[in-house]
């Protein structure tokens, strides 16, 4: 590769950082504006600190349940892989991620690749599983609108489409049509324009491979084990956040469907593209707590911060672990090797 290609490489990493940094910046500061401290700080004192615990335990019981579903992916490329490796691969991932967006899957491959697994086709194995994941969310939404309609369908009732109908002037059944035609339509421009047209053949990509990563999903050998892991994945992650809805006094009166539907919004959070989910988090957590629930906002931020700061210290303090933990049986496999 030319010298000036490489440095133009490098100019262009450092700037993508350096506006997503910005972007967390600034998602931040709209965040934390108005928050008034002294209610922010106190409602840290009255934390229940067992249950934050409790809430980080499901988190690492979550990556734990990424390791073995991963399993069901690599063996087929690496009969010898280790479970131990898989569990170092997803937590120093993660860790990973707290810095640089999207960098785990990367950081996953590498540790993983071998004779038998080659980067591409481990890259593969993480495409698939972000696939399902993709799917299980758009899935947990749906079924939240359907289940707890008095709250989420209502909130999109009444705050979106109503409004949005008064301001164009047009009845709700005419709007409902128009949106009902207009994503026909935009499948109709998907599937005619997507080998002319640059941005048709992206979304088309991402259906693409949505869809083949379902279909590759359930192919497997061990299919139904595949969907119980990638289950139970979630269900980690919703009795994590019902753990940290619990060691709020000011949350008393949010139950279980309550947990998933704020698990829920910080997983959106996940695709705004800044270090560690950083502002996105807090900002979207946070609206969706004083939009829904008529908290102060005060309570929104809390519950975020809370939240993501005990996500972000089990992923470093785990990813630090099992790096260190990854390279000591990486030096006690070469030194056994040299023996021999």
């Amino acid at each position: 590769m030319p010298k000036f290609a490489m440095m133009n490489k490098k100019v262009s990493k450092i700037l993508k950082f350096s506006l997503s940094a910005a972007l967390a910046a600034v998602l931040l500061f709209f965040a934390f504006r108005g928050v008034d401290w002294d209610a922010f700080w106190a409602g840290v004192g009255s934390c229940r600190w067992t249950w934050v615990l409790a809430g980080m335990a499901c988190g690492m019981l979550a990556f734990l349940l990424r390791a073995v579903r991963w399993m069901i992916l690599v063996r087929p490329l690496d009969r010898k892989v280790r479970f131990s490796t898989l569990f170092d691969a997803v937590c120093i991932g993660n860790a990973a991620n707290c810095g640089i967006p999207g960098a785990g899957e990367f950081v996953r491959c590498g540790l993983l690749v071998s004779a038998e697994a080659s980067y591409d086709k481990v890259l593969g194995t993480i495409v698939i599983e972000r696939m399902w994941d993709l799917l299980s969310l758009a899935l947990i939404l749906a079924g939240l609108t359907v289940f707890k309609w008095d709250i989420f369908g209502t909130f999109m009732y009444d705050r979106i489409l109503i409004p949005a109908s008064a301001r164009l002037n047009v009845g709700m059944g005419w709007m409902i049509a128009a949106l009902v035609v207009l994503g026909l339509a935009c499948l109709w421009a998907l599937v005619h324009f997507k080998d002319r047209n640059s941005l048709c053949a992206k979304v088309w990509g991402v259906l693409s491979g949505l869809w083949e990563g379902v279909r590759t999903g359930l192919r497997l050998e061990h299919a139904g084990l595949f969907v119980l892991y990638t289950l139970l994945i979630w269900a980690a992650y919703c009795l994590q956040s019902f753990c940290f809805i619990r060691a709020l006094p000011g949350f008393a009166e949010l139950g279980a469907l309550d947990a998933v539907f704020l698990m829920a919004a910080g997983s959106i959070a996940s695709v705004v593209p800044v270090p560690g989910g950083f502002g996105a988090y807090h900002f979207i957590v946070a609206t969706a707590i004083a939009s829904l629930y008529a908290l102060p906002w005060e309570s929104g931020i809390l519950f975020a911060t809370l939240a993501h700061e005990a996500q972000a210290v089990t992923m470093l303090l785990s990813g630090l672990a099992f790096y260190i933990a990854y390279h000591l049986r990486r030096v006690e496999k070469k030194d056994l090797s040299t023996d021999l």
